[in-house]
C-alpha cells in the first residue's frame, strides 16, 4: 500500500472512533451525518485531484440522462488518479467496515471492492435523482447490500440550489415512499452514512438550480 491509502485510511478510521452507535439515527431509517469529515488540508488536496480529474476525464464518465435520474458517474479505479484511488481503497478497508458495524450495529459488513453503484457521482446543473431504493442484492456477490457512504466535495454551495438528500418514510401497504422525513444538505466535507435495507427510500428528486458552472 502506499503512504496516502495509510494517511486517508489513519484519518478515516479516526474520524469514524469519535461516534457509537446512540449517534445513529433510526428516524425514517438508520443514519449518521458527519460534518468536516476530513482535515481541511486533505480535503482541499483531494477536490483539486477531483477538479482536475473531471476536466480530463470527461469522456470516460457514464452519463445517465432519462425521467428518473440526470447525473454522470465513473467508478473504474484504473481511472482515478492516485488521490481518489487510494481514498477509495482506505473506505474499503475492513478496519472501517469494523467501525461502520459498530456505529451501524449492522454486523459482518464486508466493503464491495468494485464500486458496484458507487464511485464518483456527478450531478450539475439540473441534475436529479428519484426518490429510490437501492438493490438489495449485490449482482456480483450475492450478498445483502448495507450501507452507502456519501463524501460531498462541493464548496462554496448555495442550499438555495438544492441537491440535499432526502430522507423518505416507506408507505409498507403500498411498498412506495410515503412522505419526506428528512433533508441533508449537501455541505463541503459532509460524510453521510446510512441503511440501504428495504424500505429506505432516498433520492434528490428536485433539480439542481446551481449556476451553469
Amino acid at each position: 500500500m502506499n503512504s496516502l491509502y495509510d494517511d486517508y485510511l489513519s484519518l478515516i478510521c479516526g474520524r469514524l472512533d469519535l461516534y457509537s452507535h446512540k449517534d445513529w439515527d433510526e428516524n425514517p431509517f438508520g443514519h449518521i451525518v458527519i460534518d468536516d469529515f476530513l482535515p481541511r488540508e486533505v480535503i482541499v488536496s483531494l477536490l483539486n485531484s477531483m477538479t482536475n480529474f473531471v476536466e480530463q476525464s470527461r469522456e470516460e464518465w457514464r452519463v445517465y440522462e432519462n425521467p428518473l435520474e440526470k447525473k454522470a458517474l465513473l467508478n473504474d479505479y484504473s481511472k482515478f488518479p492516485k488521490e481518489i484511488y487510494s481514498y477509495f481503497l482506505a473506505l474499503g478497508a475492513p478496519e472501517v467496515a469494523t467501525r461502520m458495524s459498530y456505529i451501524s450495529g449492522i454486523d459482518n459488513l464486508v466493503p464491495d471492492s468494485g464500486l458496484h453503484g458507487g464511485g464518483v457521482h456527478l450531478h450539475t446543473r439540473g441534475g436529479k435523482l428519484n426518490v429510490h431504493q437501492d438493490y438489495s442484492l449485490h449482482p456480483r456477490t450475492g450478498l445483502q447490500r448495507r450501507l452507502n457512504i456519501i463524501l460531498y466535495l462541493n464548496p462554496e454551495w448555495d442550499p438555495a440550489w438544492g441537491g440535499g438528500l432526502g430522507l423518505y418514510s416507506e408507505n409498507t401497504e403500498l411498498e412506495q415512499p410515503d412522505k419526506l422525513e428528512k433533508e441533508i444538505s449537501c455541505l463541503y466535507n459532509r460524510a453521510i452514512i446510512f441503511d440501504t435495507a428495504p424500505g429506505s427510500w432516498h433520492g434528490l428528486p428536485d433539480p439542481i438550480i446551481c449556476p451553469e458552472d
